[in-house]
């Protein structure tokens, strides 16, 4: 795989991240996307403006690239790109998923899992440092990996609940993966990396930790997990961010209830009143995950039904892309070659027959 198509396609007159996405889903690939020299096919593009499809299909440099390359391998810097195997499948189907993913560390999403986000104030009162630590040990000792953002506050008590109980966690930064944000966490994203855990990014190494780069961090926070926690945050928290991106991608968005006269807790409490569910203990939590955490029965690489009704060849083939990660209809019709139409109508015989489950925002999940 050569990076330096990607640094290329994100870096491109200011692509930014939409259009990068929207090229990469036309071409293929970003070597594609390089390769194409008609300005033409590029206006066929969504988002592309005869000007930027110009600058695409004639400035064809890679020059700039060779020292990021090399940059990269002496920090010890990995990466991931879209079209790679094990690209997480949750950041698949995201609007706007990235193009490539800085990591340090262990490779935490080649696997897919089950990943659940706490997120919260950086002002944080002791009650929110003690529910953060406590949802997160019980939920990384039940083999989740937990992610946050790295930050001070309820981030850093997420992240050291995992670690504290040898469990898997990861780290989203707003910068590169090589810029350690705020320096006061230097010891915890030390730590991440030594016991297993991963820091992760978006953002090509040595940026710096600007304003605008955490909302597309939060958008990654909240994509790779199955839910996000909202422990304590003021009304204009930026983790009320993540939970609305958590919304808009149809994951499950859960609140800690507060103080009612914290200015800290106003934020979470609000996300109650609007529909979040309220949690103050993990198994609020499980109860959501438990077809996630049923084991498969008599064979591991075969999904077997609760029901006692044969399984058609159709219904595996849409078992195993959710088992993939490909939980929505479109991103099931994407994956197997299926009209929307047919999917929803074979998995409404596979909800009767209680082979998936629908969660908020139509996203199925396999028992």
């Amino acid at each position: 795989m050569d990076i330096k198509h990607y640094l290329w396609l994100t870096d491109r007159a200011q692509c930014g991240v939409v259009r990068a996405a929207n090229l990469i889903n036309e071409f293929g690939c970003a070597s594609k996307v390089y390769e194409c020299d008609d300005a033409d096919a590029f206006l066929r593009v969504e988002g592309i403006t005869r000007e930027l499809a110009v600058n695409l299909a004639y400035n064809k440099s890679l020059e700039k690239y060779k020292h990021t390359e090399e940059y990269l391998y002496t920090k010890n810097i990995h990466f991931i790109t879209y079209e790679d195997n094990y690209y997480p499948a949750a950041l698949h189907n995201i609007y706007a998923p990235p193009a490539i993913l800085f990591y340090k560390g262990r490779n935490l999403i080649q696997n897919n899992p089950i990943c659940i986000s706490i997120v919260g104030s950086r002002k944080c009162t002791d009650y929110g440092q003690k529910a953060a630590r406590m949802f997160s040990s019980k939920l990384a000792s039940g083999d989740l990996c937990i992610v946050s953002g790295l930050a001070l506050g309820i981030d850093a008590q997420a992240h050291l609940g995992a670690l504290d109980v040898g469990g898997t966690t990861i780290g989203v930064l707003g910068c590169g993966a090589d810029v350690v944000y705020p320096s006061a966490n230097k010891y915890l994203h030390d730590r991440i990396i030594e016991e297993g855990g991963m820091i992760l990014s978006e953002f090509t190494p040595m940026t710096p930790p600007l304003a605008q780069n955490f909302p597309r961090r939060n958008r990654i926070i909240s994509g790779i997990a199955f839910g996000t926690i909202v422990v304590e945050a003021s009304k204009n928290s930026g983790s009320l961010k993540t939970a609305r991106y958590a919304l808009e991608q149809g994951k499950n968005v859960y609140a800690v209830p507060g103080q009612i006269f914290s200015e800290q807790s106003e934020g979470a409490n609000n996300l109650i009143k609007e529909g979040a569910k309220l949690v103050t203990d993990v198994d609020d939590i499980y109860f959501d995950l438990k077809v996630y955490l049923r084991p498969l029965k008599e064979n591991k690489n075969r999904i077997y039904p609760l029901s006692n009704e044969p399984m058609t060849e159709e219904e595996e083939i849409i078992l195993t892309a959710i088992r993939e990660g490909f939980q929505t209809p479109d991103a099931i019709s994407k994956r197997i070659g299926r009209p929307v139409s047919h999917i929803n109508r074979t998995i409404t015989f596979m909800e009767l027959k209680q082979m998936v489950a629908v969660t908020a925002g139509k996203i199925y999940i396999a028992y």
